[in-house]
Protein backbone atom coordinates (compact mmCIF):
# COMPACT_ATOMS: atom_id res chain seq x y z
CA UNK A 1 0.00 0.00 0.00
CA UNK A 2 1.82 3.46 -0.86
CA UNK A 3 1.09 5.86 1.47
CA UNK A 4 0.61 9.91 0.48
CA UNK A 5 3.57 12.06 2.08
CA UNK A 6 2.52 15.71 3.19
CA UNK A 7 3.28 18.30 1.14
CA UNK A 8 7.07 19.59 1.42
CA UNK A 9 7.41 23.63 2.03
CA UNK A 10 7.51 25.88 -1.37
CA UNK A 11 11.15 26.20 -3.14
CA UNK A 12 12.75 29.21 -2.28
CA UNK A 13 12.36 31.62 -5.60
CA UNK A 14 8.14 31.00 -5.19
CA UNK A 15 8.49 32.30 -1.66
CA UNK A 16 10.61 35.91 -2.52
CA UNK A 17 8.45 36.06 -5.73
CA UNK A 18 5.37 35.91 -3.73
CA UNK A 19 6.88 38.18 -1.01
CA UNK A 20 8.41 40.53 -3.74
CA UNK A 21 4.73 40.84 -5.37
CA UNK A 22 3.23 41.34 -1.98
CA UNK A 23 5.80 44.15 -1.40
CA UNK A 24 4.96 45.42 -4.38
CA UNK A 25 1.18 45.73 -4.01
CA UNK A 26 1.40 46.88 -0.42
CA UNK A 27 4.27 49.68 -1.49
CA UNK A 28 1.25 50.92 -4.36
CA UNK A 29 -1.96 50.60 -1.55
CA UNK A 30 -0.47 52.31 1.04
CA UNK A 31 1.42 54.84 -1.33
CA UNK A 32 -2.14 56.24 -2.65
CA UNK A 33 -3.78 55.45 0.59
CA UNK A 34 -0.95 58.10 2.31
CA UNK A 35 -1.25 60.42 -0.63
CA UNK A 36 -5.09 61.08 -0.56
CA UNK A 37 -5.07 60.86 3.69
CA UNK A 38 -1.87 63.55 3.31
CA UNK A 39 -3.84 65.89 1.13
CA UNK A 40 -7.42 65.71 2.99
CA UNK A 41 -4.84 66.54 6.14
CA UNK A 42 -3.81 69.72 4.64
CA UNK A 43 -7.35 70.90 3.32
CA UNK A 44 -8.66 70.12 6.73
CA UNK A 45 -6.21 72.16 8.62
CA UNK A 46 -5.05 74.80 5.94
CA UNK A 47 -8.98 75.82 5.64
CA UNK A 48 -11.12 76.92 8.42
CA UNK A 49 -14.54 74.81 9.41
CA UNK A 50 -16.81 77.17 8.00
CA UNK A 51 -15.95 76.98 4.69
CA UNK A 52 -16.57 73.58 4.70
CA UNK A 53 -20.24 74.11 6.18
CA UNK A 54 -20.79 77.10 3.73
CA UNK A 55 -20.02 74.24 1.18
CA UNK A 56 -22.42 72.13 2.79
CA UNK A 57 -24.85 74.49 3.33
CA UNK A 58 -24.76 75.58 -0.68
CA UNK A 59 -25.42 72.14 -1.66
CA UNK A 60 -27.73 70.77 0.65
CA UNK A 61 -31.50 70.70 -0.75
CA UNK A 62 -33.84 73.75 0.22
CA UNK A 63 -34.65 72.66 3.65
CA UNK A 64 -34.25 73.94 7.09
CA UNK A 65 -33.60 70.89 8.70
CA UNK A 66 -31.37 68.98 5.87
CA UNK A 67 -29.45 72.41 6.01
CA UNK A 68 -28.98 72.50 9.42
CA UNK A 69 -27.67 68.53 9.40
CA UNK A 70 -25.23 68.97 6.60
CA UNK A 71 -23.74 72.19 8.44
CA UNK A 72 -22.93 70.14 11.67
CA UNK A 73 -22.55 67.24 9.38
CA UNK A 74 -19.63 69.17 7.78
CA UNK A 75 -17.99 70.45 11.35
CA UNK A 76 -17.81 66.82 11.84
CA UNK A 77 -16.16 65.16 9.01
CA UNK A 78 -13.56 68.48 9.19
CA UNK A 79 -12.74 67.89 12.87
CA UNK A 80 -12.18 64.18 11.84
CA UNK A 81 -10.34 64.53 9.31
CA UNK A 82 -8.22 66.87 11.37
CA UNK A 83 -7.87 64.58 14.15
CA UNK A 84 -7.62 61.39 13.12
CA UNK A 85 -6.07 62.05 9.68
CA UNK A 86 -2.40 62.65 10.88
CA UNK A 87 -2.67 59.26 12.69
CA UNK A 88 -3.45 57.62 9.73
CA UNK A 89 -0.46 58.65 7.67
CA UNK A 90 1.90 58.63 10.47
CA UNK A 91 0.88 54.60 10.37
CA UNK A 92 0.57 54.64 6.15
CA UNK A 93 4.32 56.05 6.68
CA UNK A 94 5.71 53.53 8.89
CA UNK A 95 4.63 50.59 7.30
CA UNK A 96 5.76 52.53 3.75
CA UNK A 97 9.09 52.51 5.25
CA UNK A 98 9.21 48.87 6.97
CA UNK A 99 6.73 47.51 3.66
CA UNK A 100 8.77 44.07 3.72
CA UNK A 101 8.16 43.47 7.28
CA UNK A 102 4.26 44.29 7.35
CA UNK A 103 4.13 41.67 4.08
CA UNK A 104 5.68 39.36 6.10
CA UNK A 105 3.78 39.78 9.42
CA UNK A 106 0.87 39.68 7.07
CA UNK A 107 1.97 36.50 5.93
CA UNK A 108 2.41 35.29 9.20
CA UNK A 109 -0.58 35.88 10.26
CA UNK A 110 -2.74 34.49 7.38
CA UNK A 111 -0.61 31.54 7.79
CA UNK A 112 -1.30 31.13 11.67
CA UNK A 113 -4.91 31.63 11.23
CA UNK A 114 -4.99 28.87 8.84
CA UNK A 115 -3.53 26.35 11.39
CA UNK A 116 -5.19 27.74 14.50
CA UNK A 117 -8.80 27.05 11.83
CA UNK A 118 -8.07 23.43 10.65
CA UNK A 119 -10.05 21.10 11.50
CA UNK A 120 -8.48 17.24 11.71
CA UNK A 121 -10.61 14.66 13.43
CA UNK A 122 -8.22 12.24 14.87
CA UNK A 123 -10.34 11.77 17.86
CA UNK A 124 -12.54 9.17 16.09
CA UNK A 125 -9.91 6.96 14.21
CA UNK A 126 -9.49 3.71 14.81
CA UNK A 127 -5.41 3.74 16.04
CA UNK A 128 -4.57 0.66 13.89
CA UNK A 129 -5.06 3.08 10.72
CA UNK A 130 -1.73 5.33 10.42
CA UNK A 131 -2.09 8.88 9.76
CA UNK A 132 -0.87 8.52 5.94
CA UNK A 133 -3.83 5.70 5.34
CA UNK A 134 -6.33 8.51 7.00
CA UNK A 135 -5.50 11.48 4.72
CA UNK A 136 -6.92 10.15 1.93
CA UNK A 137 -9.98 9.06 3.74
CA UNK A 138 -10.93 12.05 5.45
CA UNK A 139 -8.59 15.38 3.88
CA UNK A 140 -11.88 16.51 1.23
CA UNK A 141 -14.22 16.66 4.02
CA UNK A 142 -11.77 18.20 6.95
CA UNK A 143 -10.94 20.75 4.88
CA UNK A 144 -14.53 21.54 3.36
CA UNK A 145 -15.47 22.34 7.12
CA UNK A 146 -12.17 24.29 8.12
CA UNK A 147 -12.68 26.70 5.11
CA UNK A 148 -16.64 26.84 6.24
CA UNK A 149 -14.91 27.96 9.71
CA UNK A 150 -12.61 30.16 8.30
CA UNK A 151 -15.48 31.96 6.09
CA UNK A 152 -18.14 31.96 9.50
CA UNK A 153 -15.13 33.87 11.19
CA UNK A 154 -14.12 36.47 8.59
CA UNK A 155 -17.88 36.83 7.68
CA UNK A 156 -17.99 37.75 11.55
CA UNK A 157 -14.90 39.82 11.14
CA UNK A 158 -17.18 41.64 8.03
CA UNK A 159 -20.04 42.47 9.72
CA UNK A 160 -18.27 44.40 12.77
CA UNK A 161 -16.65 46.22 9.94
CA UNK A 162 -19.93 47.22 8.77
CA UNK A 163 -21.37 48.01 12.08
CA UNK A 164 -18.45 50.41 13.05
CA UNK A 165 -19.25 52.21 9.99
CA UNK A 166 -22.68 52.34 10.33
CA UNK A 167 -22.23 53.59 13.77
CA UNK A 168 -20.08 56.21 13.03
CA UNK A 169 -22.28 57.58 10.07
CA UNK A 170 -25.18 57.07 12.80
CA UNK A 171 -23.02 59.61 15.12
CA UNK A 172 -21.96 61.71 12.45
CA UNK A 173 -25.31 62.35 11.29
CA UNK A 174 -26.74 62.90 14.76
CA UNK A 175 -24.02 65.34 15.57
CA UNK A 176 -25.51 68.53 14.78
CA UNK A 177 -27.79 67.94 17.27
CA UNK A 178 -26.50 66.35 20.13
CA UNK A 179 -22.76 66.80 19.89
CA UNK A 180 -21.11 65.47 23.28
CA UNK A 181 -24.51 66.03 24.88
CA UNK A 182 -27.54 63.17 25.45
CA UNK A 183 -30.61 63.38 24.05
CA UNK A 184 -32.20 64.05 27.68
CA UNK A 185 -30.05 66.86 27.92
CA UNK A 186 -30.76 68.68 23.93
CA UNK A 187 -34.29 67.64 23.26
CA UNK A 188 -35.88 66.42 26.81
CA UNK A 189 -39.33 64.46 26.13
CA UNK A 190 -38.67 64.34 22.55
CA UNK A 191 -37.96 61.14 20.28
CA UNK A 192 -36.91 60.27 16.62
CA UNK A 193 -40.49 59.67 15.80
CA UNK A 194 -41.35 63.58 16.94
CA UNK A 195 -38.78 64.72 14.99
CA UNK A 196 -40.28 63.00 11.63
CA UNK A 197 -43.14 64.44 12.47
CA UNK A 198 -42.22 67.85 12.28
CA UNK A 199 -40.57 68.07 9.63
CA UNK A 200 -43.22 66.00 7.33
CA UNK A 201 -45.92 68.36 8.65
CA UNK A 202 -43.21 71.83 8.15
CA UNK A 203 -43.06 70.08 4.20
CA UNK A 204 -47.02 69.40 4.06
CA UNK A 205 -48.03 72.76 5.26
CA UNK A 206 -47.68 76.66 4.56
CA UNK A 207 -46.30 78.76 7.43
CA UNK A 208 -49.76 80.61 8.09
CA UNK A 209 -51.70 77.20 8.11
CA UNK A 210 -54.37 76.35 11.32
CA UNK A 211 -53.80 72.78 12.34
CA UNK A 212 -56.18 70.74 14.30
CA UNK A 213 -54.54 67.49 16.42
CA UNK A 214 -56.17 65.20 18.01
CA UNK A 215 -52.92 62.80 19.30
CA UNK A 216 -52.33 61.32 22.88
CA UNK A 217 -48.60 63.19 22.68
CA UNK A 218 -47.96 66.48 24.36
CA UNK A 219 -47.69 68.54 21.42
CA UNK A 220 -45.55 71.78 22.84
CA UNK A 221 -42.74 70.60 20.72
CA UNK A 222 -45.03 71.00 17.78
CA UNK A 223 -46.21 74.24 18.99
CA UNK A 224 -42.07 75.79 19.35
CA UNK A 225 -41.28 73.78 15.49
CA UNK A 226 -43.49 74.84 13.69
CA UNK A 227 -44.17 78.67 14.09
CA UNK A 228 -45.66 80.48 12.85
CA UNK A 229 -48.61 77.45 12.15
CA UNK A 230 -50.89 77.64 14.95
CA UNK A 231 -51.18 74.11 16.65
CA UNK A 232 -54.95 73.47 18.48
CA UNK A 233 -55.26 70.59 20.21
CA UNK A 234 -57.98 69.77 22.98
CA UNK A 235 -56.35 68.20 25.71
CA UNK A 236 -58.23 65.49 26.89
CA UNK A 237 -59.23 66.10 30.92
CA UNK A 238 -57.57 62.84 32.30
CA UNK A 239 -54.34 63.64 30.63
CA UNK A 240 -53.70 67.48 30.87
CA UNK A 241 -51.89 67.29 34.61
CA UNK A 242 -49.79 64.04 34.05
CA UNK A 243 -46.25 63.69 32.68
CA UNK A 244 -45.47 61.34 29.47
CA UNK A 245 -43.08 58.59 30.11
CA UNK A 246 -40.33 58.18 27.38
CA UNK A 247 -41.28 54.96 25.14
CA UNK A 248 -45.17 55.40 25.79
CA UNK A 249 -44.44 53.56 29.14
CA UNK A 250 -47.69 55.47 30.46
CA UNK A 251 -50.68 55.51 28.53
CA UNK A 252 -52.05 58.79 28.10
CA UNK A 253 -56.24 59.34 27.40
CA UNK A 254 -56.54 61.00 24.15
CA UNK A 255 -59.93 61.95 22.16
CA UNK A 256 -60.50 60.48 19.04
CA UNK A 257 -61.72 62.74 16.05
CA UNK A 258 -64.87 61.84 15.95
CA UNK A 259 -65.03 62.72 19.51
CA UNK A 260 -64.96 66.17 18.40
CA UNK A 261 -67.73 68.40 18.49
CA UNK A 262 -68.02 69.15 14.54
CA UNK A 263 -69.74 73.06 15.07
CA UNK A 264 -66.43 72.88 17.30
CA UNK A 265 -64.26 72.27 14.65
CA UNK A 266 -66.18 74.66 12.02
CA UNK A 267 -65.34 77.15 14.71
CA UNK A 268 -62.01 76.67 14.39
CA UNK A 269 -62.01 76.49 11.27
CA UNK A 270 -58.85 74.44 10.40
CA UNK A 271 -56.44 74.32 7.20
CA UNK A 272 -55.39 70.77 8.41
CA UNK A 273 -56.46 67.81 10.57
CA UNK A 274 -53.40 66.17 11.85
CA UNK A 275 -54.06 62.29 13.38
CA UNK A 276 -50.92 61.06 15.53
CA UNK A 277 -51.26 58.35 17.94
CA UNK A 278 -48.29 56.32 19.36
CA UNK A 279 -49.49 54.28 22.25
CA UNK A 280 -49.57 50.53 21.21
CA UNK A 281 -53.80 50.48 23.04
CA UNK A 282 -54.05 53.84 20.55
CA UNK A 283 -52.90 52.62 17.38
CA UNK A 284 -55.46 50.77 14.69
CA UNK A 285 -52.39 48.45 12.75
CA UNK A 286 -54.61 48.72 9.62
CA UNK A 287 -54.08 52.59 9.29
CA UNK A 288 -50.45 52.82 9.62
CA UNK A 289 -49.91 52.74 5.98
CA UNK A 290 -53.13 54.86 4.75
CA UNK A 291 -51.39 58.27 4.43
CA UNK A 292 -48.95 57.78 1.00
CA UNK A 293 -47.55 60.90 1.66
CA UNK A 294 -46.62 59.97 5.02
CA UNK A 295 -45.04 56.55 4.24
CA UNK A 296 -43.03 57.86 1.17
CA UNK A 297 -41.88 60.58 2.59
CA UNK A 298 -40.85 58.43 5.92
CA UNK A 299 -38.72 56.12 3.08
CA UNK A 300 -37.20 58.40 1.35
CA UNK A 301 -36.04 59.78 4.98
CA UNK A 302 -34.54 56.57 6.19
CA UNK A 303 -34.03 55.64 2.79
CA UNK A 304 -35.91 51.68 3.22
CA UNK A 305 -38.49 51.62 0.82
CA UNK A 306 -39.95 48.91 3.18
CA UNK A 307 -40.13 50.86 6.41
CA UNK A 308 -43.17 51.38 8.49
CA UNK A 309 -43.25 53.24 11.10
CA UNK A 310 -44.91 51.58 14.57
CA UNK A 311 -47.46 55.01 14.90
CA UNK A 312 -50.27 56.20 13.10
CA UNK A 313 -49.68 59.60 11.21
CA UNK A 314 -52.65 60.87 9.05
CA UNK A 315 -52.25 64.68 7.76
CA UNK A 316 -55.19 65.82 5.16
CA UNK A 317 -56.86 69.34 4.61
CA UNK A 318 -60.05 70.30 6.39
CA UNK A 319 -62.62 70.49 3.89
CA UNK A 320 -65.92 70.29 5.38
CA UNK A 321 -68.24 73.19 4.38
CA UNK A 322 -69.11 74.76 7.06
CA UNK A 323 -71.65 77.50 7.50
CA UNK A 324 -72.10 80.60 9.81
Amino acid sequence: MTSLKPPGPAKPEIRNRRMRSGEWIAFAALSVFATIATLLVIVAWFLPVEVFQNWAFEYAVDDSYRRFEAVGQAEAFCWVVRIVGPIMVFGAMRLLRNRDSAVKSFQMTWQGFLRATEILETSRVDPAISLPELKPQRLSFNRVKSWCLRGMLLLWMAFAVVQFGQSASRRTAEWPYYKFRSGGVVLPNISESNRDVIRYVKERTPPNSRILVVSDQKLYFLSYYLRPRGIYHRVHPDSAFVIAQPHQERWMPAYRLNELDPEWICQLRPDFILEYFEHPDNIDGSKKLEDRHWIQFLRRLHDDPKYVPSYILQLRPYTENCTQ
